[in-house]
């Protein structure tokens, strides 16, 4: 118990050693599920790499799998992936995720660097990053047509049609761009090309960060 409760005190720490100050430069990709944030953060990290930048890159789908691993099921099983995601919603409120994904990413550096987070899913979670970063973030909304959307998510074996299109129809899911585009202060669209994207970011990287 006194380990648990010692260990809670330094993840808290670190989270409030990191809030207002230098750190990281973190890249959060935003959109909805099916819009293309792995794709967008693959070649994000590929197109960095091409220039010598080193990249650190978490994502709640990683999280997930390390917990699945430890509890002995199966990582890919995409099912218990998602029951995991919507068991986090229902004990973290949004605002809260960036810290929960902070806490248990033990493998990621927040400390400096350059760090790309695969899936900020609501436009509190961008908020708390603008707090904890400051100008040292940016958000790339990825956005694509709902059929391609529907095709691609129906195709992974996820979700069922029937609930895919009650997903799409879900009034927050629709909306979440105008609001995450209205309260970003450096955000990019990306429906398209990645690469054009992520070479707009590059001259906002800090240089101490490049060198990290």
């Amino acid at each position: 118990m006194f380990i648990e409760k010692r260990d809670k005190r330094h993840k808290k720490r670190r989270i409030e050693k990191i809030e207002g100050k230098k750190g990281p430069f973190v890249i959060g990709v935003a959109g909805p599920m099916g819009s293309g944030k792995t794709y967008f953060v693959e070649m994000a990290v590929l197109y960095l790499q091409s220039l010598g930048i080193i990249v650190q890159i978490t994502s709640a789908g990683d999280v997930f799998r390390g917990m699945l691993i430890r509890e002995g099921g199966d990582p890919e099983d995409r099912k218990l992936l998602h029951q995991k995601s919507k068991g986090l919603l229902k004990t973290v409120e949004y605002h809260k995720i960036l810290d929960w994904f902070m806490e248990n990413t033990p493998n990621i550096d927040w400390s400096s660097g350059i760090i790309i987070i695969d899936g900020i899913r609501h436009p509190d979670s961008y908020k708390r990053m603008k707090c904890l970063f400051g100008r040292r973030c940016a958000l790339v909304y990825c956005h694509c047509p709902d059929e391609i959307r529907f095709e691609r998510i129906v195709k992974r074996g996820l979700l069922t049609a029937e609930i895919v299109e009650q997903t799409f129809s879900d009034e927050i899911e629709n909306s979440n761009a105008a609001y995450f585009l209205d309260e970003a202060t450096q955000a990019f669209f990306h429906n398209d090309n990645p690469i054009e994207v992520i070479a707009r970011i590059v001259p906002l990287l800090p240089q101490e960060n490049i060198e990290a």
